[in-house]
């Protein structure tokens, strides 16, 4: 099972399993091959009502299909960052608390790129993969487009004694060492895709 937000709206994706007592419910929807996945996801951008949907996805690769059919399809990746202090790197992106994340470069790994993107969002290098985060999954509107981001995680680790130094081209204002106790003030500040991943801190 996994979720796809839009903004502070979720569609759940799974199988019968998953959603089997909610069969038969309104804002339930069963995915197969002949399903239309587009006037399901209008719907729920549109409704000022619905916040959640659940989709019965019996046809994966039909799903993932009829995505990159629809959307304009990108993939990112980025990074929970840890310093010997057990403090985690934070950024301030469009006003809201964010973790370094960015685009995978064609040929690029998804590793590579979540490093490379740390250092290039925060000036934070020595940088260590320790271990592999759950996937997000969103939709957002650009230009009266829709697209679709996936973003690979990783938790990392840092030697590094450096101050973050935010991008200011990337519309990074802010990059800093956060404490555990400082996290409830920014989960309340920040995109709904991540807030599972601040969870983990």
């Amino acid at each position: 099972m996994y979720k796809i937000y839009f903004d502070h709206k979720v569609i759940n994706v799974g199988n019968h399993r998953n959603f089997d007592e909610l069969s038969g419910d309104e804002g339930v929807y069963t995915y197969n091959r002949n399903t239309n996945l587009m006037p399901i996801v209008k719907r729920l951008i549109s409704s000022e009502d619905t916040q959640e949907i659940f989709i019965i996805n019996a046809d994966e690769d039909a799903f993932w299909k009829d995505i990159f059919k629809n959307f304009k399809y990108k993939e990112a990746a980025g990074g929970l960052v840890f310093n010997e202090k057990e403090e985690l790197l934070a950024i301030k992106r469009l006003g809201k608390w964010d973790l370094p994340k960015g685009g995978i470069k064609k040929a690029e790994s998804s590793r590579n790129a979540a490093m490379r993107e740390v250092t290039e969002e925060t000036g934070i290098e020595e940088l260590k993969i320790t271990d592999i985060l759950p996937i997000t999954f969103h939709i957002y509107l650009q230009n009266d487009e829709l697209f679709f981001k996936k973003t690979y995680w990783f938790k990392m680790k840092t030697l590094s004694q450096k101050i973050p130094v935010p991008q200011l081209e990337e519309d990074i204002t802010e990059a800093k060492w956060l404490k555990k106790k400082e996290l409830k003030e920014v989960t309340s500040n920040t995109w709904h895709s991540l807030l599972d991943l601040w969870k983990i801190v």
